[in-house]
């Protein structure tokens, strides 16, 4: 990494590799350094988020049928997108937008009809995701060095 902290920069990766990263999150990594990681990984967190409380705290209310069939559509989605950008570039990817507007949406459309519905990262998972993008650096980097 010539920069780890910030990254070598949106659309760079292929400048300092011929091969282009196949892995979103090694994208994001090596293109906006860690704290580029970590910001994509909260976004991620908090769509993910959002749909989990929203599918726990209204599951058994009738009025709320159609924010929970929402929800877990979003939970499918989110999932198959972040299991899929482990083998693809699908960092800046309009599809992942796409999800990531429509969880925000959700966001909006459970807070019209309750104002106290909040979601927001606690330092716990703030921290978690940090480790999480520790130990995915750190990891990648022993992995990568071992294949050489």
């Amino acid at each position: 990494f010539s920069s780890p902290f910030f990254g070598v920069g949106y659309n760079q990766y292929t400048e300092h590799s011929f091969l282009t990263a196949h892995n979103s999150y090694m994208l994001a990594l090596s293109e906006n350094g860690f704290l580029g990681l970590f910001l994509f990984l909260c976004i991620i967190a908090l769509s993910v988020k959002t749909a989990v409380v929203c599918v726990l705290r209204y599951r058994k209310d009738s009025e709320a049928k159609v924010a929970v069939i929402w929800s877990m559509t979003m939970l499918a989605s989110l999932a198959g997108a972040c299991v899929g950008s482990f083998f693809l570039s699908f960092t800046y990817h309009h599809v992942l937008c796409i999800y990531l507007g429509l969880s925000a949406a959700l966001y909006v459309d459970i807070r019209r009809h309750d104002p106290n519905f909040k979601i927001s990262l606690n330092i716990k998972e703030h921290v978690a995701v940090g480790i999480a993008c520790c130990a995915f650096a750190i990891g990648m980097r022993v992995i990568l060095r071992a294949m050489k």
